[in-house]
């Protein structure tokens, strides 16, 4: 892995035998990262900041050059620190390092580091990520250029390759859902169609406010003349099954409501619009939905029949949890 940073712009380049994968830009204002091997290209503004390029950047997330400034990042603990000498002979401080909140369900997902202080320049020079047992599992070497040219923090799409504009999709699918794409009715049932999603691999996902699909996901959507190559599946916080996750998630910021749906892989995009025939359910509170404790956390919907929707031509994305907060799967804060 190569990494550039001057402030808060970056741009890191992953490669395997020497071939790049993974080419990702911040100048300052969006990220644009280039999937190299899957031939598609996301650019967006980062909703969280400096924690988009955490993401990116791994175990050296901060472009910060002191400890002091390091040790601000994520909940960062020092176990302990000595004297000791780099590669090279010269003098530096190792940082022995926990960090990272971990969620309380996962307590011992912490990052284990040892950072190296030059102690001639106060600066990092060196990192090392830690597994169980003290083996050291990836190292890296901080270099301090007198400048690093701008245009390297812009983002390219090579030849090719799709390009999705996430600020814009975004917008799209907030009007898509504030307005609601149709009504379904089956027997006094009722539920309204959210969001219509095609993602690169040809999942459609269908998602609606009201009654949810249960977790056997028994009742698949079905497009006439279209044939699927999967089952349905999906996130179980779109089912009746949501209570049995081991943390919970916020509901979509676009509708403040949990949405209910599924998907399921086509064989080919379609090229025009089509008509979705989508299960309806409606809530009864006969069967409890119980964690392995015993405890009731939801029931099961029961199932009342098919309506359809027509013409739809489904908003194409690279995937769904480019918005995490539109379609209420990003995970609520730990509690205290």
């Amino acid at each position: 892995m190569e990494r550039w940073a001057d402030g808060d712009k970056y741009a890191i380049r992953l490669a395997v035998q020497g071939i790049t994968v993974m080419d990702t830009r911040f100048d300052g204002r969006r990220v644009f990262r280039n999937m190299v091997g899957e031939r598609y290209a996301t650019v967006a503004t980062p909703r969280d900041g400096k924690a988009a390029m955490g993401r990116d950047l791994g175990v050296m997330w901060t472009s910060a050059t002191s400890i002091d400034d390091f040790l601000k990042v994520d909940k960062a603990e020092v176990l302990e620190k000595k004297e000791t000498s780099l590669p090279d002979g010269k003098l530096a401080t190792r940082y022995d390092i926990l960090f990272g909140a971990p969620y309380k369900e996962w307590p011992a997902k912490r990052s284990h580091l040892y950072v190296y202080v030059d102690s001639g320049t106060a600066r990092i020079v060196r990192w090392e990520q830690l597994i169980r047992g003290g083996e050291v599992a990836a190292r890296g070497v901080v270099e301090y250029p007198s400048e690093v040219s701008a245009g390297i923090f812009e983002g390219r799409a090579s030849a090719g390759t799709r390009l999705y504009d996430i600020d814009w999709e975004r917008q799209r699918l907030a009007s898509m859902m504030k307005t609601g794409i149709g009504t379904l009715s089956v027997k006094g049932a009722k539920a309204t169609v959210r969001a219509v999603l095609l993602d690169r691999r040809n999942s459609l996902t269908v998602l609606w406010t009201g009654a949810s699909p249960n977790g056997d996901l028994a009742q698949p959507l079905r497009i006439p003349g279209i044939r699927f190559e999967s089952r349905p599946f999906g996130l179980r916080e779109f089912t009746t099954g949501r209570g049995l996750e081991p943390y919970s998630h916020l509901p979509s910021t676009v509708v403040a409501d949990h949405l209910g749906g599924m998907s399921q892989t086509l064989k080919e995009a379609p090229r025009e619009g089509i008509d979705i025939e989508i299960p309806v359910f409606t809530e009864d509170h006969k069967t409890p939905i119980r964690n392995k404790a015993g405890k009731t956390v939801g029931y099961r919907s029961r199932f009342v029949g098919y309506d359809t929707l027509r013409n739809v031509k489904p908003l194409q994305i690279p995937d769904l949890w480019s918005f995490a907060d539109e379609l209420g799967i990003r995970r609520a804060p730990p509690a205290k």
